[in-house]
C-alpha cells in the first residue's frame, strides 16, 4: 500500500505544483475578482458533479466489483448525462454566474463527471497508478492552454482561463477511454434499470454526504461573494486552495485504504490498516502545516500579487480545520469500504449545521477571517463526528494517535 500511496503522493504533488502554477498565472494576470469569478464557477462544477455522483460517482469503487460492470458503466453515463444538462439549466434560472457560463458549465461538469466514472471503475480495479496519471493529464493540459492563450494570443480574461479547463477535462477523458480500451464499455448497453437501482440505493448516502461536504469546504464563497464580492472570495479561495494543499497525503493514502478495504472482508485487518494510516498521515501533514503558518503576508504579495498580501493573516484561523479534517478524510474511506457511508453523511450534517451557525455570525462583519473561522470549525466537528463513531468500532486510546516504524511497515 504505501508504494501505490507514494506514486499518488508524487501525481498528486505534481497536480498541486500545477495547479498552484495556475492559481499565479489567475492572481497575477486576473487579480482577486477575475479569481474570484473563476473560483465561483469551479464551485458550481463541482455542484453539478456532485449530483452526477448520486449515481457516477465515489460510490462505483464499490459497486463495480458487485455488479455487471458494463452495465454500472453506462447507467452511470447515462445519469450524468443528464443531469449535467438539467442541473446547470436550474443554476442558470436563479444566478447569473451561471447564465453567463451556461453552456461551458455543462460542458466542464459533464466531461469532468465522465472523469469520475472512468476513475471509480480504475480504482475498483486497484489501477492507481492508470488513475492518477489520467487526472494528472488535467492540470498539464489546463495551464498548457492558459499560458498559450494568455502569453501568445493575449487573449487575458476569465472567460479564456474557463476554455482552458475545459480543454484540460477534455483531454483527461480521451485518455480515459484509451485506458479503458480493452474493456466492453464500447457498445452501449440499456438494460440498465437493476444498475440504477442498485446505484441510487448505495450512492445516495455517499453522495448526500459529499454534497454536504462541499458545502462545508465551499459555502463560504457564497456567503464572502454575498457580503464581500467576488474579490473578497478569490482572496479566500486562494487561502483555501493553499490550505488543501495539506490533504494530498490523507487523500492520496484514503484512495488506496478505499480500495483495499472495498476488497476485503477481515475487520479486524481493516481496522489495524486504518489506524496505522491515519497516523502516517497525521506525522506527515502536521510539518507542512507549521511552515504555510510562519510564512510572512510579503511572500504571497511577492507570489500572487499585493491584492494578496493578508492571506497570511487568514492561515492562523484555517490551518487547524485543515489539519483536523486529515482524519475525517482517512476514517469516512474506511466506514465508507466497509459498505457504512451513512457515517460520512452523518459526520457532514453536524459539520454543516456548525458551519453555517458559525459563517452566518462572522463573515458579515470579519470577512475572509471569518470564513476561515467557520471553516475550521465546520471541519473540526466532521473529524470528531468521525472520531466517535470509530471509536464505537475499536475504542481508541492515545497510543492510537502515536506514530511509529510499524505503521511505515503496515502501510508497504
Amino acid at each position: 500500500m504505501l508504494k501505490s500511496s507514494l506514486i499518488t503522493i508524487g501525481t498528486r504533488g505534481l497536480t498541486a505544483v500545477i495547479n498552484f502554477l495556475l492559481a499565479i498565472i489567475s492572481a497575477r494576470y486576473l487579480g482577486a475578482e477575475g479569481r474570484g469569478f473563476i473560483s465561483i464557477f469551479i464551485l458550481n462544477t463541482t455542484l453539478v458533479q456532485l449530483a452526477a455522483g448520486f449515481i457516477g460517482g465515489a460510490g462505483l469503487v464499490y459497486l463495480f466489483p458487485r455488479h455487471n460492470k458494463v452495465q454500472m458503466y453506462f447507467a452511470s453515463l447515462y445519469w450524468v448525462t443528464a443531469v449535467s444538462v438539467l442541473i446547470p439549466l436550474v443554476m442558470a434560472a436563479l444566478s447569473e454566474d451561471a447564465r453567463s457560463t451556461l453552456w461551458m458549465l455543462m460542458a466542464v461538469s459533464w466531461l469532468q463527471s465522465v472523469l469520475r466514472v472512468q476513475s471509480g471503475y480504475l480504482i475498483s480495479q486497484e489501477r492507481i497508478l492508470a488513475n492518477n496519471l489520467i487526472n494528472l493529464l488535467y492540470p498539464f493540459a489546463a495551464i498548457t492552454c492558459v499560458w498559450i492563450l494568455f502569453e501568445y494570443l493575449n487573449m487575458i480574461s476569465p472567460v479564456s482561463f474557463l476554455w482552458a479547463v475545459l480543454a484540460g477535462s477534455l483531454a483527461s477523458v480521451l485518455a480515459g477511454v484509451f485506458a479503458l480500451k480493452n474493456e466492453k464499455f464500447f457498445i452501449p448497453v440499456f438494460n440498465v434499470f437493476a444498475e440504477l437501482k442498485a446505484a441510487w440505493k448505495y450512492g445516495y448516502v455517499v453522495q448526500a454526504g459529499n454534497i454536504i461536504q462541499l458545502l462545508n469546504y465551499r459555502l463560504s464563497f457564497y456567503l464572502l461573494d454575498f457580503f464581500s464580492g467576488k474579490a473578497a472570495v478569490g482572496i479566500f479561495s486562494m487561502a483555501v486552495s493553499l490550505a488543501e494543499v495539506l490533504w494530498i497525503v490523507a487523500n492520496s493514502f484514503a484512495i488506496n485504504l478505499y480500495s483495499k478495504i472495498s476488497n476485503s472482508t477481515d475487520k479486524e485487518k481493516n481496522i489495524a490498516q486504518t489506524l496505522s494510516t491515519f497516523r502516517l498521515v497525521l506525522a506527515t501533514t502536521l510539518i507542512p502545516s507549521v511552515v504555510i503558518l510562519l510564512l510572512p503576508g510579503s511572500f504571497y504579495a511577492f507570489i500572487f500579487g499585493d491584492e494578496f498580501l493578508h492571506l497570511s493573516s487568514i492561515f492562523p484561523w484555517l490551518i487547524p480545520g485543515v489539519v483536523l479534517l486529515t482524519l475525517n478524510i482517512i476514517l469516512v474511506h474506511y466506514f465508507s469500504g466497509s459498505g457504512q457511508p451513512s457515517i460520512a453523511l452523518k459526520a457532514s450534517l453536524l459539520a454543516f449545521v456548525s458551519l453555517v451557525i458559525f459563517s452566518i455570525t462572522l463573515i458579515p462583519n470579519r470577512g475572509a477571517e471569518g470564513a476561515a473561522l467557520a471553516s475550521s470549525v465546520g471541519y473540526a466537528a466532521s473529524a470528531l463526528s468521525a472520531m466517535y463513531y470509530f471509536n464505537k468500532v475499536k475504542r481508541l486510546t492515545v497510543k492510537d494517535f502515536v506514530f511509529s516504524r510499524t505503521d511505515l511497515k503496515l502501510n508497504r
